[in-house]
């Protein structure tokens, strides 16, 4: 694939030499294998199961499943894997390092789940903090972020969200905002809502978080994965029918967009992101526009 950045300049005035493809992730004894067809898959589960036999290590076949990714919608038929003998099951969707993945390769099912894990952090927490009269809501403002909001937004840096999954976040967060102040729906606007809690709408920590982590992407060294990725391109295949799925780089070209808007000055090229996002305090002051100034 060709390494090139979004203004079309190749990076660093070269190709990225031959392809790279992405086998497995592995992170302790949490192991993902990512292959291509059912053949590879069983090649590639026989070697493992080998290795590790060698070195004394046993798989679990009872937590081992396998997930298909849907072809133009399209769910595809099951396939036989086995360990040992034993069948490994098959699931629509799974967690990795706290992330959900699934074979829509969509983030809504991700973000339902974080939805309802944060609903169940801020309930834990309503009669020993946000009930309590004696806490300022300065306070409460803190503890909500770092023990509610943390929990919701994590990992949503590679979230690609569309209108509907940001109604959804919007919702839980002015809920517990309203909860917090004692107020009703029909007692207080969104607008007044944010000013006297200091907030602003969920979707603004999504922007800002998926520019936070485009820029420090945009600064690591050009041979690391992740780069290599946002800037890359596909070496083979196609797009199936349909209306295209939203891309992760059209999120971003959205959050650029508002992070100026709430600058209040006039939005620059896209494509200009990439030399700001490489002057870390500048592009750290700009993304700062997208959630209370205090938090900097």
């Amino acid at each position: 694939m060709e390494y090139r950045l979004p203004d079309g300049r190749l990076h660093l005035g070269n190709d990225v030499g031959g392809t790279v493809r992405l086998f497995d992730l592995l992170y302790a004894d949490d192991l993902v294998l990512i292959c291509e067809s059912a053949e590879a898959m069983r090649e590639a589960v026989m070697r493992l199961e080998e290795a590790t036999q060698e070195v004394g290590l046993t798989i679990s076949v009872k937590k081992t499943k396998y997930l298909i990714t849907k072809v133009d919608g399209r769910s595809e038929p099951d396939i036989d894997i086995e360990i040992r003998g034993d069948k490994v099951g098959r699931v629509k969707d799974f967690v990795y390092l706290g992330s959900s993945l699934n074979e829509d390769s969509a983030c809504g099912k991700e973000v339902d789940r974080r939805i309802a894990l944060g609903t169940w952090k801020f309930s834990e927490l309503r009669k020993p903090v946000w009930n309590q009269s004696c806490i300022g809501l300065e306070t409460k403002m803190k503890l909500y972020q770092s023990l509610v909001l943390s929990v919701v937004l994590y990992g949503s840096e590679s979230w690609t969200c569309t209108d509907r999954e940001y109604a959804k976040l919007n919702a839980f967060h002015n809920k517990n905002l309203r909860s917090m102040l004692g107020r009703k729906r029909d007692e207080i606007s969104n607008k007044d809502l944010f000013k006297e809690t200091g907030s602003c709408p969920m979707e603004n920590y999504v922007h800002k978080y998926r520019l936070r982590w485009a820029g420090h992407v945009r600064r690591m060294d050009a041979d690391r994965i992740p780069k290599k990725v946002l800037f890359g391109e596909l070496a083979e295949g196609r797009r199936g029918k349909g209306r295209p799925k939203k891309a992760w780089k059209t999120c971003l070209e959205e959050d650029w967009g508002k992070a100026w808007a709430l600058k209040e000055a006039p939005t620059p090229p896209f494509s200009g992101w990439v030399a700001m996002a490489e002057r870390r305090p500048e592009w750290l002051n700009l993304i700062s526009y997208l959630t209370p100034r205090r938090e900097k």
